[in-house]
């Protein structure tokens, strides 16, 4: 097996005796895996399976999940007399189909032109194409509903009518698809939905309004999108809905009409612009696991509690910086951008601008390497460039500089409701600094904000000099940030430690007059400030960066146990093993009649040497067990385990 990898680097995990659960994430969920054919598509949600699906309500002035979650008004009254209420399930089966179940409460279902309809609309990520000038994922667009616009089918605003089939593969199900990457395949084949109307009639509420719901069974082929669930690792589905819901419109009550939309991570599905949810699926989770699994992060962020606050010089010199834990941003290097976890490679990106009308050569493409942890309630950001022609230039796709986007954990869109982004950009300049702060930067670090503190500086590396032209090669810069959490919206307490962001680095070269001029950018999870699918990390306090010597990151050839240092110990020792390739690892301590004390499982560890804090406070003394189990990334299956004894003596 190959692994590709980027940066290795050595930290330590702190488990008491008494372990804090971790958050769950609300930007993801469990696809169950049922029995081909468990699901008869009929639109009753009668089978058992249904009952144990995983599922995601939706509610006006509700909350479907952060951070892409939201809604909008679309007209009618002020506040409305039957608002959105609907309940979302997921499984899928091993032939690869995915089906969605949506329980819609509704007082009055119908049919009319732009969102004066009853509809859903959804986008599944589609990982078999990219776009090919930024290599994300294309979405993939599915509509469903009573839209009665002049491109859809007119006569859905009148008479008892199922809903329309509209999107990508639209049509009669047994027409052939005429959308070009399902070619030769009948639209049914691609997706197909039945729906049934509970206790009343489309476009009729000439009766008083007997409509209850609209329950819909969704049926759609995953390995057309790319996904494969029945692969013993399992698949991440990428996948947004949005509902509209159009009340008292046939015939029109005034007193009472309304339109609105809600959303699951995103409103549009023929745009890759908005946030995803991410159905996460395997083989060994099915409606029968009553504990699947804590959902993994995308990444975590380490404490550096055990670390001297750095001074914010834009050197990155302090020990700190060489422990903690990085991931690169590199144009042009696959590699790096599978390295990433769960769904980001499929967010991350690039883009080449045209420079003076062409796409040059890249000879030094845009590199970076970045470091987070965080103390307290202040995150710490340091991101290493490596760039041969740093330089000034007032065009945009020409500078050079970073946008760091972590999203606030307060602050929404005043209209769509979802979490904004804080754009937070250092560049290069003309100025005597050398650098300038623009967007939320200046914000942040100005003495009029509350919660003061926030600190940037670019500073360049020995042997750089800014100018216009790349008349010297040049070593590099970096970027040092001191952000207070309680800026971007945190309470004390960094409230529950999900974080969520993304990076983009931009790269303008001039050699001279001995190579052309082009520009270059790079991200990871987001390139710009729309609600995109951003990466989703946590600062856990029970993942500490430690001042193990770098040198010793070397790829093991096996999984190994270094034992505890130092033992006997009192109360806090490190247990040190190194793992060869990126792996879950279950810690448990037991005492010496074999009862579990303490247990704990981190999941994504890179690979290389690593450090396990425990923390005894509490226990007596005497000898105790520990055993380290590395497991599958993906399986959690148990691939080595190792034993150990240690000693506390107090």
């Amino acid at each position: 097996m190959k692994i590709f990898f980027t940066k290795f680097w050595s930290f330590a995990i702190v488990m008491t005796a008494v372990t804090v659960a971790q958050p769950t994430r609300p930007d993801a969920i469990w696809g169950k895996q049922i029995p081909n054919g468990a699901i008869t598509l009929d639109g009753i949600l009668n089978e058992a399976a249904w009952a144990k699906a995983d599922s995601i309500v939706m509610k006006w002035n509700g909350n479907a999940g952060d951070p892409g979650s939201g809604q909008t008004k679309e007209g009618g009254v002020a506040v409305p007399t039957d608002p959105i209420d609907a309940t979302l399930k997921f499984l899928v089966s091993p032939n690869g189909k995915l089906y969605i179940g949506v329980y819609a409460k509704d007082k009055s279902v119908g049919g009319g032109g732009w969102a004066q309809f009853d509809a859903m609309l959804f986008n599944l990520r589609d990982k078999k194409w990219k776009d090919q000038n930024t290599l994300i994922a294309s979405p993939y667009e599915f509509f469903y509903g009573w839209v009665a616009e002049g491109w859809a089918d007119p006569t859905l605003n009148t008479g008892n009518k199922p809903p329309g089939f509209f999107g990508w593969s639209n049509g009669h199900r047994d027409s052939t698809s005429g959308h070009d990457r399902d070619k030769g395949a009948k639209n049914k084949d691609i997706w197909n939905a039945v729906t049934k109307v509970i206790g009343g009639e489309v476009n009729n509420d000439s009766t008083g309004g007997q409509d209850q719901a609209w329950v819909t069974e969704f049926e759609i082929d995953l390995p057309r999108r790319g996904y494969d669930v029945a692969n013993v690792n399992g698949d991440i589905l990428m996948f947004s809905l949005a509902l509209w819901d159009s009340d008292y419109r046939w015939p029109l009550d005034t007193s009472k009409v309304n339109s609105a939309r809600a959303w699951v991570q995103g409103p549009w599905g023929n745009a890759s612009a908005y946030s995803h949810l991410r159905i996460f699926t395997n083989p060994s989770v099915t409606t029968s696991t009553t504990n699947p699994g804590a959902l993994p992060y995308d990444l975590t962020i380490y404490n550096g509690v055990n670390h001297s606050v750095p001074t914010i010089d834009g050197q990155l010199t302090e020990n700190v910086w060489k422990s903690a834990p990085s991931y690169d941003i590199r144009f042009g290097d696959a590699a790096v951008r599978n390295s990433y976890k769960n769904t980001i490679p499929f967010r991350s990106g690039q883009f080449q601008p045209e420079v003076y009308g062409k796409k040059e050569s890249i000879v030094d493409p845009a590199d970076a390497n970045v470091k987070m942890f965080f103390k307290a309630d202040t995150l710490y950001v340091g991101i290493h460039v490596k760039d041969k022609a740093v330089q000034f230039r007032p065009e945009f796709d020409r500078q050079d500089g970073f946008r760091f986007m972590p999203k606030s954990r307060t602050e929404r869109d005043d209209i769509e409701k979802y979490l904004t982004s804080r754009e937070i950009i250092v560049r290069i300049d003309s100025s005597a600094n050398k650098y300038a702060l623009e967007g939320y930067s200046k914000v942040i670090t100005s003495d009029t904000i509350a919660n003061k503190g926030s600190k940037i500086v670019l500073g360049l590396n020995t042997g750089t000099t800014v100018d216009t032209l790349g008349n010297n090669i040049d070593n590099g810069y970096n970027i040092e940030m001191k952000l207070n959490l309680r800026a971007l919206g945190y309470s004390a307490g960094r409230n529950d430690g999900l974080f969520w962001f993304g990076g983009l680095l931009f790269d303008g070269d001039s050699f001279g007059s001995t190579l052309p001029p082009y520009g270059n950018r790079v991200w990871i999870a987001q390139e710009g400030t729309w609600p995109d699918g951003p990466l989703c990390a946590y600062l856990d306090v029970n993942s500490i960066v430690t001042s193990v010597d770098p040198s010793l990151n070397i790829i093991p050839e096996k999984f190994e146990l270094f034992g505890a240092y130092p033992n006997p110990f009192n109360p806090t020792t490190n247990i040190e093993f190194s793992l060869p390739q990126v792996s879950n690892v279950k810690i448990q301590v037991f005492d010496i009649i074999g009862r579990v004390i303490a247990e704990k499982t981190i999941y994504g560890l890179s690979i290389g040497r690593q450090a396990y804090h425990f923390d005894a406070t509490g226990l007596t003394s005497g000898s105790y067990i520990y055993r380290i189990q590395m497991l599958d990334g993906k399986t959690n299956q148990e691939l080595s385990s190792k034993v150990g004894k240690m000693i506390l003596m107090k």
